[in-house]
This record gives structure tokens, C-alpha cells and sequence, in this order.
């Protein structure tokens, strides 16, 4: 009798522990039959079934015939959820469909507001609140909006997600927020006001994931900024047929509503396709304790982007003057600072021969060989320079020590041969030579300066070190390794800041577009007070005209990330890819998923069960 106890608690407890249930993710199957339905074929030999349901994240018209092959491979029974993309909202025949298989959703909470209440709802699926957005919805019709959460739209989410008591919050819309590859300039972040407002709802719900479409390339990221924490993932679930390779995500759910597990697979429609990640997002995460501001520090200022345009360059430095009684330790102007001799005398006038001036080479710098000439020239006025830069990037390319911290310029032009013979990128002699760089210096405070940005907002969103993704994904991680506070940036004549992490890089690195500093006014300075106990910086934003004084827009104190990088709390991914399915895959089923680990050994408790009676 004891030994049946035994077996029983044990049995109980594995079980609690192993349970989950699981649900699969595509987007983007568009016409493309064969690789659609070897897309579902392949989803089916690794887990048999869809799970609960399975969500179709836009662009995937003729919806009745890829809901046809859906069925023909999962059966009639299956739950198909198809969310609004692009390519349906202009086809009345694809919005009929949908609200047909809208009709036939259990688990409905909240249907949308007037004029898309059938392609905009929420569902409970056990301990998850699942909420499908129609991002073409213009406030009044549900296909004629251009991409986007309108008033009407954001209004009806913000109340949904507030009355909604699960554990879990997930939400589905064709768009990315910060889109990657395709769509970089018309995805929601075609406006960013709106755009940046539904994010900051999302976090401050804690809505663990946004999954969207429409690039056709799968991505993760988590992008937090000084207006909001680094929560939501925004994960890209690639596509399933528009492009010659196929993405599919299985996502397990943790009963106890403690975390999902996402895995993703690729492939194409001759091959069988491959685990390429597997990742766990938790609810509940480590909150990095942020050390209060301190009074004992250094400072620094930082512009972008004056070029021609004297008189409101002038002002901006008057007004650092002004406000802040100098530069600092020094100034850095992140590139397009043409022409340079006479933006350089512009500040010499206001203040000083002696000040120390760093103009960091931009796009329009390269146009000029005056322009370059003179920028090189002013290496020899810098202090405590540690290292060189490349072989033909000397003095474009260098790092200083400050105090405590570690400077490093970078010029993106420099392409391994000439300081002005790339279009924009981290190339492979520029990234040795940072790793070397970052590898020799022991300084606590880290901070790199370049014109253009790696991750771009509102303008030159495809044609910044992003045209170069892999070299780009490449230097971000180098970052993030060597533990670099901020990377300042120009380029896009706007300000704004961002703390980007995924799967592949924790949250350490901030970037920073310095804004405008007099090219297109409204323009910005920064300050930059380091601590000295080399712990944190804390930024200070100014924002003024050409005929009004500088006022501050933001403040905030950067340290490496919101969160802990606690691999038990944050995604970890798998570090090998396999086309071999586990001999100890899990075993699944539609409704719960019990580890193949705890199978065995239940299997072996019920043998020596057996073999004591």
C-alpha cells in the first residue's frame, strides 16, 4: 500500500509540473499552395496536430482555400484563426470569409469596435488571453485603413486588456512594430506617435508577446525605451509560402501561467524542416535594480546632423552654452557636419580654440575630400587616444579614455580599404578591429559614436547598418558582450532613444540618435552626466527652434537593461539547430503536453509499481 502511495504522489507531482498546452503560429502563405500545404505537412510531423487552434498571422488569400488545405491536413474539426493582412483588407470576398470563420470562434470575450467587430476580438484559451487585431481598420470600416492602431482601435484594446484576469496576454496583428528586413518604413511604424503609444500599452499590460507577419522573415526582438520597460516581445513569425524558404512556431503554454515556450522551424518545400530556435519568455522576471542618479560625475554633450545650416547650428551651441555653461569634457558632433572647417569654426567661436570638438564621419562628409581631409586633420587635438584606428581609417576610427570611460568612434564608411568607400557598414576589418578594442580596455563606463544608426526611426529606415542585417546583428552583439552603455547616433534628423535585445543579445547596449542639430529644425543637444563610480549615465534631452530657447523633452538614467540577463527568466535560445526530430521529442497532443522526460519515468515508477504487487 505505501509503495502505491508513492507512485500516486509522485505520479501527481510530475505531472503538475510537465503540464502545458500548446497552440502553432504562420503567416504569409499568399497563393502559394505547395509550399503552403508542405508548410502544415511538416507542422504536422513533428507534433501531429495544431494544437488548441492555430493562428494565421495575414496575407493569406484566397483564405477559403488555405482554410481547405488546413482542414484537409488537420481536419474539419481544427480551429482556424486568419488575422487582417494587407492583401485582404482590399478584397471584400477575403473579409466575407473571415467573418464566416469568425462565427464559428469558441471562447469569444470581446468582439472589436463598430465597423470590425468580426476581425478584432479576444478569446480565452484556458489561462491565456489571446486578443487578434484588424490593423486596417480606419476608426469607422474594417478595410479601409492603410496600416495602423487608430484612436478607435487603441481605445478598445486598452480596455480589453485592463479587464482581462489571465496570467497570459499574447496579441496578434499583421504589422510589426519594429519591422526587419521588408516593410521597414511602411509597417506600424509609418506612425510612430500611434505606433509608440500601442507599444507602451502592451508593456505597461504586460503583454508578454506581439506576433505579426508581413516582412515573410522571422525575427525576435524586445525593444524598451526611456518611455517604457523592455516587456513585450515582438516576434516576426516569417512566412509560409511567399518566399523560397518557410517558417512555422509551435508555442507551449505553461499551465501555472508562468511563461510559453516558443520553437521555430524552417525549412523549404523540398526539404524537411529544421528547429532553428527554441526560447522561453517568462511572466515574472528579475527587475534589475536601477542605482539612484548620482552627484558625483563627469559630463559630455553630443548634436547630429548641423551640415549647412550656420545660424541655427550657432544657436544650438549658444544654448548649450547657455544651459549648461559649456561642453563638458568634450563634444561630439555624430557626422554630417558639413562642412566641417566651417562648422568647426562656428564652434570655436562660441567656445574656444581649446575645447576639445569630435565630428564622427557622416554621409555627406564622404561626398567632399576637403571635408574628410579637415576631419582627420583633428585627430591630433584629441586626448588620451588609445588605439588607432584600421589601416586607412587612422584617424576616422579611434578610441580615447575619459575619466572612466572608454570612447570609441567609428567610421561606417570605411569599407577595409578607403575611409570613404562604403555605403554604410560594420565590414569585417572594422569589427576585428573593435573586438580587439573592446577586449584590451578595463575602463567600467563604455560609449561608441557613429552616424549612422543600427536600429533606424523615422527616416533612412532601410539604408542605415540595418541594409546590412547579419554585419549589423553581428556589432550589436558585440556591444552587448563587452557591456557598452550607449551607442550615439544621428542620421535620421530625429531624436529618439531605444534598448534592443532578442534571443540573440541581452539588454545592455542603449542606442541614441542625437536628433537634429540645426539641419532641420526642431533641434536637439544632449548632456550626458557619467557617474564616477562608472554604475550608470544619466541623459538629458534639449529640444528648441532656431528662434527660441532649448527646453528639456526628456531625462533618464540608462543602465544595462530593465531586467536581468537570468537565463531562468529570460529567452534562452536553443544553441544548436537540428533536422533530426528529438528521439525524446515531447509528446503532444491538442490539449496537454507532458514532458518526455517525465513519461519515462512515470513509465518506469509504474513498473516497479507492478513488479512490488
Amino acid at each position: 500500500m505505501r509503495s502505491v502511495i508513492i507512485v500516486a504522489i509522485l505520479s501527481i507531482l510530475l505531472l503538475s509540473n510537465g503540464l502545458c498546452w500548446r497552440f502553432t503560429i504562420t503567416a504569409s502563405s499568399l497563393s502559394s499552395h505547395g509550399r503552403w500545404t508542405h508548410t502544415l505537412n511538416e507542422l504536422k510531423r513533428y507534433y501531429t496536430d495544431e494544437g488548441l487552434f492555430h493562428i494565421e498571422v495575414g496575407d493569406n488569400n484566397p483564405i477559403a482555400d488555405s482554410h481547405e488545405d488546413f482542414k484537409s491536413t488537420f481536419g474539419s474539426d481544427a480551429v482556424f484563426v486568419s488575422v487582417v493582412g494587407n492583401h485582404e483588407a482590399t478584397e471584400q470576398a477575403q473579409m466575407d470569409y473571415l467573418h464566416t470563420l469568425y462565427d464559428s470562434y469558441p471562447n469569444v470575450v470581446n468582439a472589436g469596435p463598430s465597423g470590425t467587430s468580426k476581425t478584432t476580438y479576444s478569446m480565452d484559451w484556458n489561462n491565456a488571453h489571446i486578443v487578434v487585431l484588424n490593423l486596417y481598420y480606419d476608426g469607422s470600416s474594417e478595410g479601409s485603413g492603410s496600416g495602423g492602431v487608430v484612436d478607435e482601435l487603441y481605445e478598445w484594446l486598452k480596455d480589453d486588456l485592463s479587464e482581462t484576469e489571465q496570467p497570459i496576454k499574447l496579441v496578434f496583428g499583421h504589422e510589426p512594430a519594429f519591422p526587419e528586413y521588408r516593410h521597414q518604413s511602411d509597417s506600424l511604424n509609418e506612425d510612430e506617435e500611434n505606433r509608440d503609444r500601442f507599444w507602451k500599452l502592451l508593456n505597461d499590460e504586460k503583454v508578454l508577446a506581439y506576433f505579426s507577419g508581413h516582412t515573410h522573415y522571422y525575427y525576435n526582438s524586445r525593444v524598451g525605451s526611456s518611455a517604457w520597460e523592455d516587456y513585450t516581445w515582438g516576434i516576426e513569425v516569417g512566412n509560409a509560402g511567399t518566399e523560397s524558404f518557410q517558417n512555422f512556431l509551435n508555442v507551449e503554454v505553461d499551465e501555472n501561467g508562468g511563461s510559453i515556450d516558443v520553437s521555430v522551424y524552417e525549412g523549404t518545400q523540398s526539404n524537411d524542416f529544421c528547429l532553428v530556435e527554441d526560447f522561453t519568455i517568462a511572466v515574472d522576471r528579475v527587475k534589475r535594480a536601477t542605482p539612484e542618479p548620482s552627484k558625483d560625475t563627469w559630463r559630455f554633450t553630443v548634436t547630429a546632423d548641423p551640415r549647412s545650416k550656420g545660424t541655427n547650428w550657432r544657436h544650438v551651441l549658444e544654448e548649450i552654452k547657455r544651459i549648461r555653461s559649456g561642453i563638458g569634457e568634450f563634444h561630439v558632433c555624430a557626422g554630417d557636419v558639413d562642412p566641417v572647417e566651417e562648422r568647426h569654426n562656428d564652434f570655436k567661436q562660441i567656445f574656444g580654440d581649446d575645447e576639445v570638438f569630435i565630428p564622427t564621419m557622416g554621409n555627406h562628409e564622404i561626398e567632399s575630400q576637403d571635408d574628410i581631409d579637415y576631419l582627420n586633420s583633428l585627430f591630433s587635438t584629441y586626448p588620451n587616444v588609445q588605439k588607432n584606428g584600421p589601416v586607412n581609417s587612422e584617424h576616422s576610427t579611434f578610441s580615447m579614455d575619459i575619466n572612466n570611460a572608454h570612447i570609441i568612434v567609428i567610421n561606417p564608411y570605411y569599407d577595409g580599404e578607403s575611409d570613404h568607400g562604403s555605403s554604410g557598414d560594420v565590414v569585417d576589418e572594422l569589427y576585428d578591429w573593435l573586438v580587439d578594442d573592446l577586449g584590451e580596455t578595463t575602463q567600467p563606463i563604455r560609449f561608441i559614436f557613429a552616424h549612422e544608426p543600427a536600429f533606424p526611426e523615422y527616416r533612412h529606415q532601410s539604408d542605415s547598418l540595418n541594409q546590412e542585417h547579419a554585419n549589423r546583428d553581428r556589432f550589436w552583439k558585440l556591444l552587448t558582450e563587452n557591456d557598452v552603455l550607449a551607442f550615439f547616433v544621428g542620421h535620421t534628423h530625429m531624436y529618439y532613444d531605444k534598448l534592443v535585445s532578442s534571443t540573440r543579445w541581452d539588454p545592455i547596449t542603449w542606442q541614441i540618435d542625437a536628433g537634429d542639430g540645426g539641419n532641420s529644425p526642431p533641434s536637439n543637444f544632449i548632456n550626458v552626466d557619467v557617474d564616477n563610480k562608472g554604475e550608470s549615465a544619466f541623459i538629458t534631452v534639449y529640444q528648441g527652434t532656431s528662434s527660441t530657447d532649448f527646453e528639456v523633452i526628456n531625462e533618464f538614467q540608462i543602465v544595462p537593461g530593465s531586467y536581468d540577463p537570468n537565463p531562468s527568466q529570460t529567452p534562452t535560445p536553443t544553441p544548436t539547430r537540428t533536422c533530426t526530430p528529438n528521439p525524446f521529442q515531447d509528446i503532444v497532443s491538442g490539449d496537454v503536453l507532458i514532458n518526455a522526460s517525465s513519461s519515462f519515468i512515470l513509465i518506469a515508477l509504474s513498473f516497479i509499481f507492478f513488479t512490488l504487487i
